[in-house]
């Protein structure tokens, strides 16, 4: 569960649209995991140095997923460039979701059918 986890996190950063809505979002940034095996796109802003330090001393990657996760449900206004989700998002049950992958796929799935 835990790595499936850590994959869904990667896939979030990798989404068209958070990528392009990041350089607004400094509160990600800090949280951005180690580059995956193909890199960063072009695009991705440099992380801050905190970014360095929690993969440096051992930051669980479980654990920064899952603050991915609440950080991602609660900045979808922003990432969608909305002022008020749908209906079809209960941001609330989004919140509440216990599982880490399930919360990063229902963000992600909610961005992708915005586009």
């Amino acid at each position: 569960a835990e790595a499936e986890a850590v994959a869904e996190e990667a896939d979030a950063w990798l989404d068209d649209e958070v990528l392009r809505r990041l350089p607004a979002l400094r509160e990600m940034l800090p949280l951005l995991p180690p580059p995956p095996e193909s890199g960063w796109p072009a695009d991705m802003p440099e992380p801050p140095s905190s970014a360095e330090w929690l993969s440096r001393f051992g930051y669980p990657p479980l654990r920064r997923a899952q603050r991915v996760s609440y950080l991602m449900a609660a900045l979808l206004p922003e990432l969608a460039s909305v002022s008020a989700l749908p209906a079809k998002l209960d941001r609330r049950a989004l919140l509440q979701t216990a599982s880490v992958r399930e919360r990063l796929q229902a963000g992600g799935g909610w961005l992708s059918h915005q586009r």
